[in-house]
């Protein structure tokens, strides 16, 4: 339903804003056995993905997750002697050509006075928390749930935080 939505809309800024790959192979949380994908699977999934929603979006716009960071989470406990050797993620998923901008984890983008990031903050309050530590308007992808907060400043101006949900591709 969302590849047909982006074909209908053809946007111009698409923001995929984190957890885009699960990498459940490198997770440690335990996965049901019919949703396991190697780490090649999910990058696979990722770049035909790019391909075909940069057939409809003008510009994407690629934000690393925590479950992306479980790329190099990997490496780090795994291999940290080979670190250098490694690429990053952003290079293996060809983002330098498949995307218009690359956001790593922990970092966020403003669009137009419009905050996206992917979030680190979970909790009953952490649409406020968000609105309060950025003082601008965004939307988080963190939590995986859907909620708001909304305040009006001194001057009459509403300014809202939104948690997107998740569609758990």
């Amino acid at each position: 339903r969302v590849e047909d939505l982006i074909r209908q809309v053809k946007p111009d800024y698409l923001m995929l804003n984190g957890d885009i790959l699960d990498f459940p192979d490198l997770s440690k949380f335990i996965q049901r056995p019919a949703y396991k994908k190697t780490p090649q699977d999910a990058i696979e999934w990722g770049r035909n993905r790019l391909r075909v929603w940069g057939q409809s979006a003008k510009h994407i716009y690629w934000i690393d997750g925590n479950h992306e960071q479980r790329w190099y989470q990997y490496i780090w406990e795994n291999a940290p002697d080979l670190d250098f050797a490694i690429n990053d993620l952003d290079v293996v998923l060809d983002l330098p050509n498949l995307a218009s901008g690359y956001v790593p984890y922990g970092r966020h983008v403003d669009f137009l006075g419009f905050v996206f990031t992917h979030g680190e903050r979970v909790g009953l309050y952490s649409p406020r928390q968000n609105l309060e530590a950025y003082h601008s308007s965004g939307v988080s992808g963190h939590t995986h749930r859907m909620k708001s907060w909304s305040k009006t400043d001194k001057h009459g101006r509403t300014h809202s935080w939104y948690e997107q949900g998740c569609l758990c591709l």
